[in-house]
Formats: C-alpha cells, sequence, structure tokens
C-alpha cells in the first residue's frame, strides 16, 4: 500500500486512475542511492524507468569538444518526476547518464513488467503513453522556449531540428 500511496504524490497520477497505479505497485522496486550514485550511463542498455520519490537527480550529458570529454548538465529531476522513459519509448540505449545529487530513494520499473502489464491492459497501456507523450511534450516546449532564448542573444538565427 505504501508504494501505492507513493505514485499518488507523483505525476503519473496526473494521467493514470488508481487501478493503473495499483498494477503499477505490483511491479515496482524501491531503490536508494547516495551522492554521485550512477543510476544509469549514456550509453546504457534501456532496462527500466524511474519515478523520484525523494532527493535531487541530475540528468547530464557528455560531450566531446576537441576530444576532451565532460558532462554538460541537462535537466534536475524532481521529487515525484518519471525519468529514464526516452529509452522505454524509443527502445534505444540512454541518451544520458542520471546522478543521484545526495540521498535519493526512487520507484525502478522494469521495462519488461511495464511491456507485459501494457499487453494485459491496454487501457492502462493508452493512459501510460499518453502521460508519457505529455511529459515529453513539456520538456519538448520548454528546450525550445530555451533554444529561442538562446538564437535571440546570439548571432546564430537558424536551427535545423530534424
Amino acid at each position: 500500500m505504501a508504494i501505492f500511496d507513493d505514485l499518488k504524490r507523483t505525476m503519473l497520477a496526473n494521467g493514470l486512475v488508481d487501478h493503473d497505479l495499483q498494477l503499477l505497485a505490483e511491479i515496482a522496486k524501491v531503490k536508494d542511492y547516495y551522492k554521485n550514485g550512477i543510476i544509469f550511463r549514456e550509453n546504457d542498455t534501456e532496462d527500466s524507468i524511474y519515478v523520484l520519490l525523494q532527493g535531487k537527480v541530475a540528468i547530464e550529458r557528455r560531450i566531446l569538444p576537441n576530444q576532451q570529454a565532460f558532462h554538460v548538465h541537462i535537466q534536475n529531476v524532481r521529487r515525484g518526476q518519471l525519468f529514464g522513459e526516452m529509452g522505454f519509448i524509443e527502445r534505444r540505449s540512454r541518451s544520458a547518464t542520471a546522478v543521484a545529487k545526495g540521498h535519493v530513494r526512487l520507484i525502478q520499473f522494469d521495462i519488461e513488467d511495464l511491456q507485459r502489464l501494457i499487453e494485459r491492459h491496454e487501457m492502462f497501456g493508452l493512459r501510460l503513453f499518453r502521460t508519457i507523450a505529455e511529459l515529453l511534450s513539456r520538456r519538448l516546449r520548454r528546450m525550445n522556449d530555451q533554444w529561442i532564448r538562446t538564437v535571440e542573444s546570439s548571432s546564430m538565427k537558424e536551427f535545423e531540428y530534424f
């Protein structure tokens, strides 16, 4: 019951009904990470998605200008937010690294378990994918706004998205 209650306080509750959250609670695993703990690395095989219950997670991407690698901060994940969903949607390797910034408690959903749930409960799958699509749309809108501010403040006036 505790995991169900935790899920009720996350962004998943905005798009899923109580029965959906109960299904998720049955496959959920609670995990703890500590400061600078790696939840997943860029290029790892996707195997799980996560919901943050406590703490803060930084999403970072490695870049290689002049062959010297360093990490660029992309986003902070806050309590109640979903992350790691891009690998689930695309079935591709991780595009970034997730790092615990202090003590972190999260819920982990194995992708294979999620896939079985979706196959058995089609309406759950529809609501889950819609919830994830809305999350990705908000992130894309925010990134577009950031990009526009960057372009407005620089001499770069063109950008090709695709």
